[in-house]
């Protein structure tokens, strides 16, 4: 038993967790969305992302490096460079002067403060030199902002590097809206978000998503715990139910003590009214005392 729960831990796992498998080994599950719908979505890019890429040709010969031409700033990913000093030297190879730029640029405190990297490279068959931000999609920008006098001899100009392109595609036939290197999906697949890391544009396999029981049970508690869960509406239906008998009290208490009062009120003028007549009485019972018939004779 334990043999078979090691070799299918990943199995064993989603049961009781969400998650989400790709069937392309560059396209990987990223995360989901409370309105992401299960299912198996098919994956077709048309767009990869890219990074901003300054490029300049300065041939297959030597480079030295020395006070008019060893120091420039560069502005990546929006955040531009102190000043940056290249190393004097003499007769490096192309691939060493990239490596001897990269060197420089990623030692710059603020870039580094701000989280930005760059790739130098140098192809010798195009005698190419690229210098590439570490950022891919539109936010992804490599410019040189200020140079050293004889830095054309190292292949640099101020200019803007071409831009960064965010990766484009569909889930599941729906439209999906793409930054850098991630796509998130419309329609069932809303809140689907999967990474493509490079490989080809077309089709690209698909994206799996599945909620384990234990997030099924976690939804279905939180749906009836939610603020119009069956448990809420039952609790809220009881409570309006306790406040409305406690009206009915009030309103009850108030008409008996209404009543009260009017019947305080004609028993005062009922007992009023008797002791004016026992009052009456007593006058006439003395009036005919008087009269010259009932005299004794």
């Amino acid at each position: 038993a334990d043999q078979a729960l090691n070799n299918n831990i990943d199995d064993f796992a989603a049961l009781f967790a969400t998650t989400g498998r790709s069937s392309d080994s560059l396209v990987s599950y990223s995360k989901a969305g409370s309105d992401t719908k299960v299912g198996s979505y098919a994956v077709n890019i048309t767009q990869l992302a890219t990074q901003s890429s300054y490029v300049s040709t300065i041939g297959n010969g030597t480079f030295n490096i020395d006070n008019t031409n060893n120091t420039f700033k560069l502005k990546v990913d929006g955040t531009e460079s102190g000043l940056i000093t290249l190393s004097t030297s003499s007769n490096l190879s192309g691939a060493a002067l990239a490596q001897e730029m990269q060197t420089q640029i990623n030692k710059d405190s603020v870039l580094q403060t701000a989280g930005r990297s760059v790739t130098v490279s140098f192809d010798a068959a195009s005698g190419d030199m690229a210098i590439k931000s570490s950022r891919f999609g539109s936010e992804s920008a490599i410019a040189v902002t200020q140079i050293s006098p004889a830095s054309n001899t190292l292949g640099l100009t101020i200019k803007s590097g071409a831009a960064g392109l965010d990766v484009a595609g569909t889930i599941g036939g729906f439209s999906a809206k793409g930054l850098g290197t991630q796509l998130t999906g419309t329609g069932d697949a809303e809140g689907l978000v999967i990474n493509v890391a490079g490989g080809l544009t077309g089709d690209r396999g698909t994206v799996g998503y599945t909620k384990g029981y234990a997030e099924q049970l976690n939804t279905l508690i939180g749906g009836f715990l939610s603020s119009d869960g069956v448990l809420t509406r039952q609790m809220n239906d009881f409570t309006q139910r306790i406040e409305s008998i406690g009206e009915s009290r009030v309103k009850l208490n108030e008409r008996m003590e209404s009543l009260e009062e009017r019947l305080r009120s004609q028993f005062l003028a009922m007992d009023l009214m008797v002791g004016k007549m026992r009052s009456t009485g007593d006058f006439l019972t003395g009036q005919l005392a008087t009269l010259p018939f009932t005299s004794n004779k």
